[in-house]
């Protein structure tokens, strides 16, 4: 099976209800871009749909507070995880699998 943007795009709005579809193929492209720098890869392997997913979803979550390390509104208090540190073991295993 091969990578599929369409079917990350479903995967994402499944997890990610009324949001708009632009956005979140917008949203999609920039971590398939920043994925395949990271991987130095010209096309993704079907094993990192989850990844762009989880990402995806992760950066959809974060609109608006983009470059803030926490938030608190009203007595509820989120910190945000750094996106390269969440996501770099996840990435860096495909790296040792491409590398064997």
């Amino acid at each position: 099976m091969a990578y599929d943007t369409t079917n990350v795009l479903t995967r994402v709005q499944k997890l990610v209800k009324n949001a708009d579809a632009d956005v979140l193929t917008e949203l999609i492209r920039i971590v398939e871009d920043y994925c395949k720098v990271y991987l130095r890869v010209d096309l993704l392997p079907d094993l990192m749909e989850t990844a762009v997913v989880e990402i995806t979803v992760a950066r959809f979550n974060r609109l608006g507070s983009e470059g803030y390390k926490n938030e608190s509104v009203e007595g509820l208090s989120i910190e945000y995880n750094d996106f390269v540190e969440a996501y770099a073991p996840m990435l860096n295993m495909y790296r040792k699998l491409k590398s064997v």
